[in-house]
């Protein structure tokens, strides 16, 4: 479009007004790389963090498989991700385990679906948890108590969204149970589509046995680390029901597999015949688009 000097003039008046949207942008930037808590939705990590691939893990009780033991006797359960420890030089333990993530169920899962208590877990995404399922010994543990023993020096108020607090002199009976990480991970790499964001469920049965659960204290020399814990052989132990079973339903889905790129033509339900002709910038990317003098000119300004 060809214009005269009077109205090149006049459309150069016109388009000043749209400077100050840059200008506001690049203090945003500015600050936003000064300050990281400033406009936490805006931070390219944020974006980073929604679009990381991770396995959120649910796990949630079924039923017993003992006619002899109901359900609702074992709560609460407390499970825990936890490191078998095979370097132990006190040896009157017959396991010890350092944990890193425990919750509390209180209730258990019924066949309408109603007071469904599940232990959420946020998970390396799978590659990283083959590897470390494989390199370390890796378990999810159960504890359970009921009766007398329900609190068993357990933070319960928290329930079973929040990491439990231990108080220091726990010494108590319970039952408990494992399953293994790495058996868990290879059932998970036989689902094709667990890393298209198509959740996963498995059954399993996990075997509970007696014990003597005891925090054990940083000062008492077990490799001088936090949050351990052991399972003792009681002493009348042939007294004992020994074996007791408990089925949990263990659900998987890869959180961020389906999340599409900000960008993306789906993120903005654009018609595919259409998408070919919108425009998309890389993450963190803004572009300003100027129509001025009438709506006669544009200009197009990326940053």
């Amino acid at each position: 479009m060809r214009l005269s000097a009077e109205e090149e003039i006049a459309a150069e008046e016109s388009l000043s007004i749209y400077c100050k949207p840059v200008e506001f942008y690049n203090i945003l930037q500015r600050r936003a790389i000064r300050n990281p808590l400033f406009l936490q939705r805006c931070l390219h990590y944020k974006v980073r963090a929604r679009h990381c691939r991770r396995i959120q893990m649910s796990i949630s009780l079924s039923e017993t498989l003992n006619d002899q033991l109901q359900i609702q006797s074992l709560f609460p359960v407390h499970i825990m991700l936890a490191r078998l420890l095979s370097d132990v030089p006190d040896m009157e333990h017959s396991a010890v385990y350092r944990y890193t993530k425990a919750r509390a169920l209180t209730t258990h899962s019924t066949e309408e679906g109603a007071n469904v208590a599940r232990a959420t877990f946020i998970l390396p995404e799978m590659n990283k948890l083959v590897k470390g399922a494989n390199s370390e010994s890796l378990f999810i543990l159960f504890i359970c108590y009921g009766g007398a023993n329900a609190s068993c020096g357990f933070d319960t108020s928290r329930e079973y969204l929040d990491n439990i607090s231990f108080s220091s002199n726990i010494d108590k009976t319970c039952l408990w149970g494992k399953i293994s990480m790495e058996s868990l991970v290879l059932s998970w790499e036989k689902f094709p589509n667990l890393n298209k964001g198509v959740r996963c469920e498995l059954l399993s049965t996990v075997d509970l046995v007696p014990s003597i659960l005891q925090l054990l204290p940083l000062q008492s020399g077990l490799l001088g680390v936090e949050n351990c814990i052991s399972f003792q052989v009681p002493d009348n132990m042939s007294n004992m029901n020994i074996l007791q079973q408990v089925q949990v339903i263990i659900s998987a889905e890869e959180q961020g597999a389906k999340e599409s790129s900000a960008y993306s033509p789906c993120t903005y339900n654009i018609p595919p015949s259409s998408s070919s002709h919108v425009l998309r910038l890389r993450t963190g990317n803004v572009i300003f688009n100027y129509r001025y003098y009438h709506n006669k000119l544009q200009m197009t300004e990326g940053e």
